[in-house]
């Protein structure tokens, strides 16, 4: 199994700024230092009662998860729902795509996909072509259009997607 700590490794450095964590419903959030795993998982323990978030661009600080306060990212993600692509289907997809994903999430209802870069991405607002890649990867992989935005949240591995009863596992495999 991967490392907790390597995904988050892998996704956020030093220097980036801060990780966005989220917990709906209640809409808790707290920006939190890169490497700071303690913190990452007293959050996640704390909402475990919730859908848990994080968002996958670095924030410049904590006014806000909005685009125009994002500073890098550093990777290319997709979120596929089974509700639109069946799980046999996505994994075929992904089987078939010409770049193996370095991380992949099971989030309960679908696949988070992730492809580290060998460098950050600067997001500078409208970040246009990110948002053309992630437009572009989605596509290919028939995942959600509305999540390939450089500012989007996605479930945090080692938590609970609630939409279910019983509640799902996300799940980093």
């Amino acid at each position: 199994m991967i490392a907790f700590k390597d995904f988050y490794a892998a996704l956020f450095q030093p220097g980036d700024g801060l990780i966005e964590f989220r917990a709906l419903p209640s809409r808790h959030r707290e920006f939190l230092i890169p490497g700071d795993m303690p913190s990452v998982l007293r959050f996640a323990q704390s909402h475990r009662h919730e859908n848990v978030y994080f968002g996958v661009a670095a924030r410049k600080d904590s006014t806000s998860g909005e685009l125009k306060n994002c500073s890098v990212i550093r990777a290319v993600f997709a979120d596929i729902d089974f509700k639109d692509t069946p799980e046999d289907e996505a994994r075929h997809v992904l089987n078939a795509f010409p770049l193996r994903s370095s991380f992949l999430v099971e989030s309960g209802g679908g696949f988070h996909c992730y492809w580290v870069l060998k460098e950050p991405i600067v997001l500078v607002p409208p970040a246009e072509d990110f948002k053309a890649l992630l437009r572009r990867t989605a596509l290919a992989l028939g995942a959600d259009l509305s999540s390939a935005e450089p500012a989007h949240i996605l479930r945090v591995p080692q938590s609970f997607n609630h939409k279910y009863d019983p509640p799902r596992e996300v799940l980093l495999v």
